[in-house]
């Protein structure tokens, strides 16, 4: 993603406080942002619906919210025409195996498992920036899971 346009991010997690962990860790980058946050499945599937709210570049999804778990909402996602192309990016505190494999044959772009420090979920971040959205349709799967 280019440094010199803004970067809007929608990230679908119910903690409040990793909404405002991912908007400092966006500060520390230095590259112009939008974040947007809904608290549910539900609420993420609404948003995207819309026609008037703006795309995002890419999704940031929790998997463990209320009202619709995540893998639900990527199925969705991935099933609608107007949106399967979407940067899906999983944001989990889940780290187990089967769990990572299924979001990869679901189609996520990256499973990124919620970092234990600031500076790693920065460096995780930094990571998923970097990418080519435009080409990168999905890593390979030693890829996939960004260790942090």
């Amino acid at each position: 993603m280019g440094s010199d346009q803004s970067v809007f991010i929608l990230l679908a997690d119910d903690d409040q406080d990793d909404c405002l962990l991912v908007e400092d860790a966006m500060e520390e980058l230095e590259i112009p942002f939008q974040l947007h946050c809904v608290q549910n499945g539900q609420e993420l599937i609404e948003y995207l619906s819309e026609s008037d709210n703006p795309k995002p570049d890419f999704v940031l999804l929790d998997l463990d919210m209320p009202m619709k778990h995540g893998l639900e909402c990527l199925d969705e996602i991935r099933n609608d025409l107007g949106l399967n192309s979407l940067p899906i990016v999983i944001y989990s505190t889940h780290s187990q195996r089967e769990t990572v494999k299924n979001a990869y044959l679901k189609k996520a772009q990256y499973y990124l498992k919620k970092p234990n420090s600031f500076s790693s979920l920065v460096n995780a971040l930094r990571i998923v920036l970097e990418t080519d959205w435009t080409e990168v349709t999905q890593p390979d799967e030693e890829h996939f899971f960004i260790v942090s």
